[in-house]
């Protein structure tokens, strides 16, 4: 498995801000962007589980959107 980290860079078109994150191995990022929010995260640090959930979430009109998948 590769142990580098994975670079994610978010650009805001309206504003023009941009800002670029390292995520390290066995870590994630979870981008919800308005009207999507984080609403609650329960962390098990015994299970290694965290469970979020996302509220506002609309559908999108293509269906890969619409499955949940990107």
């Amino acid at each position: 498995m590769d142990q580098r980290p994975l670079v994610v860079t978010v650009h805001n078109p309206i504003s023009g801000e941009t800002t670029t994150r390292e995520v390290q191995p066995g870590d994630y990022v979870l981008i919800a962007h308005e009207p999507c929010f984080t609403y609650h995260r329960a962390v098990y640090p015994k299970a290694g589980t965290h469970v979020i959930t996302v509220r506002g979430w609309k559908p999108a009109d293509d269906r890969e959107h619409a499955r949940g998948r990107l």
